[in-house]
């Protein structure tokens, strides 16, 4: 915490496991063999997503997310509307 009682920027946010930490590394990765827009997309869908989403659904949220990209060749399109879906 700060002086005026605020959490620092670089702190975990208050829902992070060291299971949700592991499988945001693992979406980050496997996200890597898709075009860059859906690695944008997650990342923005997350940081919106992680400070209100528990754990679990967290956890689902990204297992979700990766399934729809790894359905088939053009999945990752979808993938990208659930992501953007779940942004601001």
């Amino acid at each position: 915490m700060t002086e005026g009682g605020t959490s620092q920027p670089d702190s975990p946010p208050r829902n992070e496991t060291p299971m949700t930490a592991q499988l945001v590394e693992e979406a980050r990765e496997g996200l890597r063999q898709f075009p860059p827009a859906l690695a944008q997309e997650f990342e923005s869908a997350l940081e919106a997503v992680q400070p209100i989403l528990e754990p679990d659904e967290l956890e689902q949220w990204l297992r979700d997310g990766l399934e729809i990209a790894r359905h088939s060749l053009r999945s990752w399109e979808a993938a990208s509307e659930y992501f953007r879906a779940s942004g601001p």
